[in-house]
């Protein structure tokens, strides 16, 4: 039978009128369309440093089970989970939330102030100005840390990676840490960097 197919087949391009030669053999590739998958983190670290603080006298020390790094601020992940829009292999775009234990305790002299629980939210829109955000508790209140910006984010090796290639401070930050510090801290001032890396316990499409 296959035989008989494959000299069907062979018989039909021969008879091809020579008009038609000329035509391409195949269509031109279509764009290979944006899709959607989804990660479940479960355990990793964020690690990254924190440069504001201490230009302007300010101290900062680990709140378990958070560690410091050779200076580096190493904050433990609890879970989250992130939708990714991708365009073959390459991500373009990123939703949703990462949390984190621990903290800092800043000291400013004989004032101090906790900030804890930091949790990343993923707001990068392919084609938008990225609106993800850093966000903790501090002094008990949750608060807008900083804006954030995310760098080329990977999946491979079963862990998720995403990079923050800039952290900024936010006004309510800014103003929470001056009322508890006595600092004059102002939005907008570089935090420093930061590169998350998860435990990718569940995936699938979104």
């Amino acid at each position: 039978m296959k035989k008989t197919i494959a000299i069907a087949v062979l018989a039909a391009l021969v008879a091809v009128p020579a008009a038609l030669a000329d035509k391409p053999a195949s269509k031109p590739a279509k764009p290979v369309a944006a899709e959607k998958t989804w990660v479940k983190v479960g355990g990793g670290k964020t690690l990254g440093t924190v440069v504001t603080l201490a230009s302007v006298g300010v101290t900062a020390t680990p709140l378990k089970p958070a560690t410091t790094v050779s200076g580096n601020v190493r904050l433990p992940i609890t879970q989250g989970k992130l939708i990714l829009s991708k365009t073959g292999e390459t991500i373009t775009g990123v939703k949703g939330t990462v949390g984190h234990v621990g903290g800092l305790k800043l000291t400013n002299g004989d004032k101090s102030v906790a900030v804890r629980n930091l949790t990343l939210v993923g707001n990068l829109v392919a084609g938008s100005p990225d609106a993800s955000k850093l966000t903790a508790q501090i002094a008990g209140k949750r608060v807008d840390l900083g804006t954030a910006t995310l760098g080329a984010v990977t999946v491979a090796g079963g862990k998720v990676t995403v990079p923050l290639s800039a952290v900024s401070l936010s006004q309510d930050a800014a103003t929470a840490l001056n009322t508890a510090l006595g600092t004059a801290l102002v939005a907008g001032t570089s935090l420093g960097t930061a590169t998350l890396t998860a435990r990718v316990v569940g995936k699938g499409k979104a």
